[in-house]
């Protein structure tokens, strides 16, 4: 398995696994906006266990907005349903803290830094449990209601809960 960049030049690849929206930023045929994207994929290559249960060798696809230095908003993590509970999107997650640890430049007399990562989510009640205990494995906690609400369309109540987790880095003395 390999970890791949999500781009402007390969989204297509990995579609299928995005919400349409951010689809449509990557693609640049909606609108210009302010909002920056950036994303990782868990791709399988041949001789892999999963390999063949994959969606086109894509296993899972994580996408975050970077809104302030030390404020990531992770607005889209998906993996194929026959490959959840396997860890990809952890490795996702792990490995994207590694990309917005490149975000930070510490001032000479600072010593530490901390990035927030952030998510907002509304879910069935049979995904919001796995959902929840992939964030908590992730360090994730301060979980929030942040709105209950009627939904018109679908006939039904929902709940909005928000959590977060605080990651700090050291700056390591040359």
């Amino acid at each position: 398995m390999r970890i791949e960049a999500v781009t402007k030049d390969n989204y297509k690849e990995f579609g299928d696994l995005m919400l349409p929206y951010i689809f449509d930023e990557f693609s640049g045929e909606v609108e210009e906006t302010d909002t920056e994207y950036f994303g990782l994929a868990a791709v399988l290559e041949e001789g892999d266990e999963d390999f063949h249960k994959a969606h086109k060798t894509v296993a899972s696809v994580l996408i975050v907005q970077p809104e302030t230095i030390g404020d990531l908003n992770i607005v889209s993590i998906y993996t194929v349903p026959a490959l959840r509970g396997k860890g990809y999107a952890s490795m996702l997650f792990d490995k994207s803290v590694q990309v917005a640890r490149q975000l930070f430049s510490f001032d000479e007399d600072e010593t530490e830094e901390t990035i927030v990562y952030k998510t907002l989510y509304r879910l069935p009640e049979e995904t919001q449990d796995i959902y929840e205990a992939f964030l908590i494995k992730n360090h994730f906690r301060d979980f929030y209601l942040v709105e209950q609400g009627n939904s018109e369309e679908e006939g039904k109540e929902y709940d909005v809960w928000s959590a977060a987790a605080f990651i700090k880095f050291f700056k390591q003395e040359g």
